[in-house]
């Protein structure tokens, strides 16, 4: 279709219904995406020139896609449910609390940043945000709160976490050089980082009201990021691109609970949350201690390549719309490694966890049952709302229109294209609630624009990977994650009003270092 502004705007429109909707209506996120993803039908059909063949096989596979995600969801619920039936979050909570010196805002860094970032190292997709948020509840902070931060502070981690996953698909899809490649996207991978715990004190500081917040927190924040950023810079250019994030952020765990605590910056509190009788820390905490246990033996050891030799994924026919946008036919969609998945480490590390619990006689008859309903009643709602939001963003691939907006923020800003560029990522990161599908969708159309206008490729990689990191904050799909692991359904636009804009600034200031570079 010939790029126009009035095309273009068409095009945008499902996206901006959505936004709308859940900003400033304050509709659920299942109730705005099945909205836009209605509007996206009707768009496509009558400007588009897609056809009915089309539109079906779109949204079909939109909702095989989900599969995956709800995998997740369904299993972090389920394991969080069997943590808190044996009230192991009110002794996690204690003991953390003891370890910061009851200090709210360095636990809401450690849990809330440093903790998701070394999660996202080894299994992301979603884990970091299931994991982290309801220990932050459990630690008394509100779900609005708890969710926004894991979304954020996880965001920074994405493109070298899950084992470099998303890195790995744009070396294999551009086939440009590794090393210069890990070099910038780790550059601008750092100042995200700084980004991502800087927004995280302002979010905190609007919650409390505290303006001494600020002040009291910038030094735990830049003692935190020199970490992290210190260990993804020679991680990932000295040793290996793929475990950048899991060095990351095991070394900021370290300093946020062995260091920050005996820093002199900030007043010491007594801990106001209590271990329960009977309770120890690290038989609570062992839920999380087995999930990265399962985590490292499959994605760190020779098994990995052998389970994942077992997939699937449903065959789709070619489409084409009547403009000439061509799907081709594929013999497996977005197949499924069913093994090495999250949601079965995930459900494996639960399983794993009820046996260890009735070992310490933490685990009663009834509370499976009292698992299985709350599951029941948290997942539902968060489902429809990936399931419609996952088929709004394939018919939006499917048919051309969201190739269109990326044409159109490339040639609005030509050479000051990599402003832009981080925006793209985050653009699919949005719609997808993956990095690495944002990279699969624009990585080819990112290096193209770069040899067009006569860009560093390199550099606009490195963007393109850094905004799809950042878009995972404020994607509808991992807002709808967190939400239903701290029963906040029906939060979603509240939470997108914190992460939208900081993280739309977070890639422009990202796009400016970019600018600055080429």
């Amino acid at each position: 279709m010939e790029l126009s502004v009035t095309n273009w705007l068409v095009g945008a429109a499902p996206i901006g219904l959505v936004l709308i909707l859940m900003m400033r209506f304050r509709w659920q996120g299942s109730y705005a995406g099945l909205a836009a993803w209605a509007s996206a039908l009707i768009i496509a059909a009558r400007f588009f020139g897609a056809d009915a063949r089309v539109l079906f096989y779109g949204s079909l596979k939109g909702a095989w896609t989900t599969v995956f995600v709800l995998y997740i969801i369904w299993g972090a619920l389920t394991l969080y449910h069997i943590v808190n039936q044996a009230s192991g979050f009110r002794t996690i909570a204690g003991q953390i609390a003891r370890w910061t010196g009851g200090s709210k805002l360095i636990q809401l860094l450690v849990v809330g940043w440093a903790f998701p970032s070394f999660i996202q190292g080894v299994c992301g997709f979603g884990t970091p945000v299931a994991v982290a948020a309801p220990l932050l509840v459990g630690l008394g902070f509100p779900p609005i709160l708890a969710t926004t931060t894991a979304l954020i502070g996880h965001s920074w981690a994405v493109t070298f976490g899950t084992l470099g996953s998303s890195y790995a698909v744009m070396l294999k899809l551009t086939a440009l050089d590794a090393a210069p490649l890990a070099l910038y996207a780790s550059l601008f991978i750092s100042v995200s980082c700084l980004l991502a715990g800087l927004i995280i004190l302002w979010n905190y500081r609007s919650f409390s009201g505290q303006r001494q917040t600020l002040r009291e927190g910038l030094p735990a924040v830049l003692l935190l990021a020199t970490t992290m950023i210190a260990g993804t810079l020679l991680t990932a250019n000295l040793v290996s691109p793929y475990i950048g994030s899991l060095i990351a952020g095991l070394l900021g765990l370290l300093v946020g609970c062995f260091v920050l605590p005996r820093a002199p910056w900030y007043k010491k509190a007594a801990p106001s949350v209590h271990e329960a009788p009977g309770h120890s820390f690290h038989v609570a905490f062992s839920a999380y201690y087995l999930l990265i246990a399962i985590a490292f033996l499959i994605y760190l050891t020779p098994l990995k390549t052998w389970l994942d030799t077992f997939q699937y994924g449903p065959p789709f026919p070619a489409t084409a719309t009547k403009f000439g946008f061509v799907n081709p036919a594929v013999a497996m969609y977005s197949p499924i490694k069913y093994f090495t998945a999250p949601g079965t480490l995930i459900f494996l590390a639960a399983a794993i966890t009820v046996k260890v619990y009735q070992r310490y006689k933490l685990w009663k008859r009834g509370m499976l049952r009292a698992v299985i309903d709350n599951v029941v009643r948290d997942a539902l709602p968060a489902s429809l709302t990936v399931i419609s939001m996952s088929m709004l963003s394939v018919v939006m691939v499917e048919t051309g229109m969201m190739a269109l907006i990326a044409e159109g923020i490339a040639a609005f800003s030509a050479r000051s294209y990599p402003l832009f560029a981080s925006l793209v990522g985050g653009l699919g990161a949005f719609m997808t609630g993956s990095n690495t599908s944002s990279n699969i969708l624009f990585s080819v159309f990112q290096l193209n624009v770069a040899e067009i206008i006569g860009l560093n490729a390199v550099v606009i990689l490195g963007l393109q990977t850094t905004g799809g990191a950042l878009g995972n904050m404020f994607s509808p799909l991992n807002i709808a994650l967190g939400t239903s692991v701290t029963n906040s359904i029906g939060a979603e636009g509240q939470i997108l009003r914190r992460t939208l804009f900081p993280g739309i600034i977070a890639c422009l200031v990202v796009g400016v270092l970019g600018l600055l570079t080429i």
